[in-house]
């Protein structure tokens, strides 16, 4: 288990207070922490800095950032931060030592700042594969879609998926009840977060991992369902997708995953009394149709082992060699 310390909590409080900022979007809090680097400061030394100071360092929207950070409303913040702790959710900023470089790598100022984390911690450091689709699935769709999520959690796969009805739950469902791990990404704050029935006696602190990317007290919108799903590409190893609706977030999560070069799994048509024309689209598109489920088993397990050999060659690669 995964503890904070006095001075990282300072650090995650100080990276909370910029992120709660108005105005501040994820791109110019990049800009800012690209910045405050270069000077060699971190995020809780550059509240300190005199106005002067800082305005030199952030030139030229110095006087304008240093403005913002003075004028918050630090009683709120403080109390949406207590909250956090006292529910002991972990602040997971750009420069924690957990947050996935893998998302920095795909998705540069772009990606999320901050992830606000519940439960198993760990699970970001484990291969995930995404298992998505409609919310509105077809009875056989569900059973396919706890089926996959059983057999990738008995490979070791940490199940990843977007918490929302249909596919998502069912995936998550799959994964716990095999005794796996499983990974539900939010699309609205961690206050806002409950967990639903089916889940009630399958998630715990030790199977389960919930993120967010958004403010503690954000509700649902649409455009935090696609950064919803651009999280879960980020995390994922590969991309399955069991039903998907035309003009559907699930075809938005199959084009990150294409653009990302994420492995992009389908679930055929043909497996379909009604064949979805989502998964029609997205097979178009390149991704790779999978004729059933033992075809998406060997499929992942041998993105599995890929991944474990590109591992053991860069730890080849990074060994020290003898000066004599």
């Amino acid at each position: 288990m995964y503890k904070t310390d006095i001075m990282s909590d300072n650090l995650a409080y100080s990276w909370f207070r910029l992120f709660s900022i108005e105005g501040l979007g994820p791109a110019k809090i990049h800009r800012i922490r690209a910045r405050a680097r270069m000077n060699g400061l971190t995020i809780t030394d550059i509240f300190q800095l005199a106005q002067t100071d800082f305005e030199k360092v952030f030139a030229p929207s110095g006087a304008e950032i240093y403005f913002a950070l003075h004028n918050q409303c630090i009683e709120s913040t403080d109390q949406q931060y207590n909250w956090l702790r006292e529910n002991d959710a972990e602040v997971i900023h750009l420069d924690h030592t957990l947050y996935p470089e893998r998302l920095l790598t795909m998705f540069l100022d772009s990606a999320p700042v901050l992830l606000f984390a519940l439960g198993k911690l760990e699970l970001l450091e484990c291969d995930g594969v995404a298992i998505v689709g409609s919310r509105e699935a077809e009875p056989a769709a569900l059973d396919m879609s706890r089926e996959i999520a059983a057999i990738s959690a008995e490979s070791g796969w940490n199940v990843v998926s977007g918490y929302a009805r249909g596919i998502d739950t069912a995936a998550h469902i799959g994964a716990l009840k095999a005794g796996g791990d499983t990974t539900m990404i939010l699309s609205t704050g961690l206050h806002n977060f409950y967990l639903r029935s089916a889940l009630k006696e399958l998630s715990n602190r030790d199977n389960s991992l919930i993120l967010s990317q958004f403010h503690p007290l954000a509700q649902w919108e649409k455009h935090h369902a696609i950064l919803r799903n651009q999280l879960t590409v980020g995390l994922s190893k590969a991309v399955v997708v069991v039903q998907a609706a035309e003009k559907s977030g699930t075809l938005n999560t199959a084009n990150i995953a294409l653009k990302a070069e994420v492995p992009l799994l389908v679930v055929s048509p043909d497996l379909f009394q009604t064949p979805p024309a989502g998964n029609i689209e997205i097979i178009e598109r390149g991704a790779i149709e999978m004729k059933s489920i033992s075809e998406i088993e060997k499929h992942l397990k041998r993105i599995q082992e890929e991944t474990v050999s590109l591992r053991r060659r860069e730890s080849d690669n990074t060994r020290t060699l003898p000066l004599f």
